[in-house]
């Protein structure tokens, strides 16, 4: 049977195992939020290089400021807003 000493150093080896695992958690949350990020952003480069495919030359331009200026206000969005919601 444990001593009194040996049962509180295992509670503070708990505690902190317990501390770690949670800091562990948030990291790899941070990390998943920040992937998946940045493949939504590769998405909307996949869908400007689909929409100027298929529209005429001249319109190439207008098409990819779109989706440029749609991706800004999209991260601008998530900035303000999104972040708050999400954590």
């Amino acid at each position: 049977m444990p001593t009194t000493e040996q049962a509180f150093t295992q509670a503070e080896a708990i505690a902190e195992l317990t501390k770690r695992l949670d800091q562990a958690e948030g990291n790899v949350d941070m990390a998943w939020v920040v992937l998946c990020g940045a493949l939504v952003f590769f998405m909307q480069a996949g869908f400007g290089m689909l929409e100027a495919g298929a529209v005429s030359r001249k319109n190439v331009i207008n098409i990819l400021f779109k989706n440029m200026l749609h991706g800004s206000c999209a991260a601008m969005a998530f900035w303000l807003l999104g972040y708050g919601f999400a954590f």
